[in-house]
């Protein structure tokens, strides 16, 4: 009898019992810290690619405006016409008397156009672009046609451009060198638009921003003529009569200014 009340007084049946469930309550703790590990490890890998696409566009973006801000291009284009003007006189003693005896037609005018174009500005490039501010204003300005010399600006504006370029990252954060396409588009007021997209190989997600400049155009022309002295011909055949002939050559010269100045980051 008192064996049997030793035995339902012990208390080793509830010791492992109480460490099963401790163990049973650390297991799950173990486990609800794992998995919240796991989750932020994740949470954090998200945030890195995120930032590294954030950096590498508004890196390009900034470069571009900074390269491009209050930059000014400078087309000149001139047109130069010549004339030759020939009447006929009858001269004597060194006097012009009368017009020739003979049956004298209207002055002649022979004209002879010609065109020249120049452009000066900063040259900026970037990526497999080159020229950029310049293409612009040569698409603005229709620069390179000659029979186009006296068309408005803005008129042909050119097409969109699309290209890659590179940042290097320069953040502990962001390692390596990074990938950004542009596309740029030139409008007919001048205003250069640039998007930015992240081009790296892989992205889960793309990150787009835009980057405007208005256009200061300033357009001038300036006329200048000049005249050659008289020549006088003594007409074959006669003693008195000449052909009197004189050039004049006219240059007018139009100058195109375009400066571009920033509106703004944005994205997209």
């Amino acid at each position: 009898m008192d064996s049997i009340r030793r035995k339902i007084r012990s208390e080793k049946g509830a010791s492992i019992t109480f460490a099963l469930f401790l163990f049973l309550v650390c297991s799950m703790v173990s486990i609800v810290v794992l998995v919240a590990a796991t989750a932020a490890g994740g949470r954090l890998s998200g945030i890195s690619e995120m930032d590294q696409r954030y950096y590498s566009v508004t890196s390009a973006a900034e470069l571009f405006r900074d390269a491009i801000d209050g930059k000014s291009v400078t087309v000149t284009k001139t047109k130069t016409t010549k004339t030759t003007e020939s009447y006929e006189r009858t001269i004597k003693n060194g006097k012009v008397v009368a017009p020739a005896v003979t049956p004298t037609p209207a002055p002649t005018t022979i004209s002879n156009v010609s065109y020249s174009s120049k452009i000066d500005g900063k040259i900026i490039s970037a990526g497999t672009r080159t020229s950029i501010l310049q293409d612009a204003a040569i698409a603005l300005t229709n620069y390179n046609m000659e029979d186009n010399y006296n068309v408005d600006f803005g008129v042909n504006p050119a097409p969109e451009n699309s290209y890659k370029v590179s940042v290097n990252a320069d953040s502990a954060a962001v390692e390596g060198i990074l990938s950004v396409g542009v596309r740029e588009t030139i409008n007919s007021d001048g205003s250069l638009v640039f998007i930015f997209q992240n081009a790296e190989e892989g992205a889960s997600r793309h990150y787009k921003v835009r980057l405007t400049l208005e256009a200061d155009v300033k357009e001038s022309t300036a006329r200048n003529s000049e005249s050659e002295p008289l020549t006088y011909t003594l007409k074959d055949g006669e003693t008195d009569v000449y052909t009197v002939s004189q050039k004049t050559t006219l240059t007018e010269t139009r100058t195109t200014v375009i400066t571009w100045r920033a509106v703004g980051i944005e994205k997209v």
